[in-house]
């Protein structure tokens, strides 16, 4: 995904789609596969607006938007819970969706989100899920977690290093961790951790994966990718082999490779 619509790759061959194939929008966000094998595409625009998400089932991409119930166009993220409904983040609150009956379920920020924007989604161990309120033009509000029937909102005065999170990632000791402008906020479930980056102007990093060793990686938008292994970070940059220090995208494979995609048109493969 990227600004140029999205990509696909067989092991062989590459095929693009555009708005030309379908697609909502060309400029995309992180995308997600479903348990059913779809691809989600939101079409949120960071700077406001946006055209729905574009989902493709192998065939065809078909778009939902406001007039299918989704209760704002500018979605910013997208999440599958454990039970099968897709969740997403918009600019005005967020939408549960079934994908058996096509209804959708909002919750606008009245309902107790932490803000307008939902950034980011995730599901912790216990079920309760959690919306993150990164704003790229009014910073963020902090974080909500919803047991199902209410909201609890953290922010600094929790222990979060910064409210303006972009990212929820749940690790494989079920840890939350929240990245913002400042650096990373761990959850454990009873209290935050940060690891701060002080020298960094801006960290920003709204991707996140954890590789087959453990380690968590991060993107930065100015300073390449971050790697933690729970006890000390280190940065890899361009000279380091990256192609650009603007890191647009992190995904650690099955086969312990870790892929950095970026606004260059190229990507980045460490072992």
């Amino acid at each position: 995904s990227g600004v140029g619509g999205v990509s696909r790759y067989d092991g062989q061959n590459w095929k693009h789609y555009t708005t030309e194939n379908g697609l909502a929008e060309n400029f995309t966000l992180r995308m997600i596969e479903d348990s059913r094998g779809n691809f989600w595409a939101p079409a949120g625009n960071p700077f406001g607006g946006g055209k729905g998400v574009s989902w493709f089932d192998g065939k065809r991409w078909t778009t939902l938007t406001v007039k299918d119930g989704l209760i704002d166009n500018g979605v910013m993220s997208v999440f599958e819970d454990r039970d099968g409904y897709l969740w997403f983040g918009t600019q005005a609150g967020a939408s549960r969706y079934d994908p058996e009956t096509g209804v959708f379920t909002n919750l606008a920020p009245e309902a107790g989100l932490a803000g307008d924007w939902v950034s980011a989604i995730a599901q912790d161990a216990e079920g309760n899920l959690w919306f993150c309120s990164g704003d790229y033009t009014n910073g963020g509000k902090g974080v909500a977690r919803y047991d199902g029937k209410s909201f609890t909102i953290f922010d600094e005065k929790d222990g979060m290093l910064y409210p303006n999170s972009w990212m929820a990632f749940v690790d494989r000791d079920d840890n939350m961790w929240f990245s913002g402008l400042r650096g990373l906020t761990r959850y454990d479930g009873k209290t935050f951790t940060t690891v701060d980056f002080p020298g960094l102007p801006m960290f920003a990093g709204p991707w996140m994966d954890q590789d087959l060793k453990g380690n968590l990686w991060a993107n930065t938008m100015s300073y390449g990718a971050v790697r933690y292994d729970g006890k000390s970070s280190r940065f890899y940059t361009i000279e380091d082999g990256l192609a650009t220090n603007s890191v647009q995208g992190v995904f650690a494979d099955r086969e312990g490779f870790v892929w950095f995609g970026n606004n260059k048109g190229s990507i980045s493969q460490y072992d």
